[in-house]
């Protein structure tokens, strides 16, 4: 769930950017909408256990451009990027057998 989000918001973020790039032709044109408007994110923190997981979120991400690049994958590390985070989304998958 935890990727479909930040890759949703990826997108919707890049998408403004491109909207903006086509409204400003001839201007010169910030990097990233962060440069923008501060209230844009401009990085992602995200957190995982196992190493294979954090190569294949690393693949995942990297895939999606300039705002997948900047994606970070922490391992084994949740209180580091709550400490470094403005903004925490949490994901638990509580698994039960009935």
């Amino acid at each position: 769930m935890g990727i479909a989000i930040l890759s949703g918001v990826i997108a919707s973020l890049d998408s403004a950017q491109t909207q903006s790039d086509e409204a400003l032709p001839g201007r010169a044109i910030p990097d990233s909408l962060s440069e923008l408007d501060s209230s844009f994110p401009s990085r992602f923190l995200v957190t995982c256990t196992r190493d294979p997981t954090a190569r294949k979120l690393r693949n995942l991400f990297q895939d999606l451009g300039h705002l997948g690049q900047s994606v970070e994958i922490i391992k084994n590390s949740n209180v580091e990027a709550v400490k470094r985070a403005d903004v925490i989304l949490l994901w638990y998958a509580y698994l039960f057998q009935s």
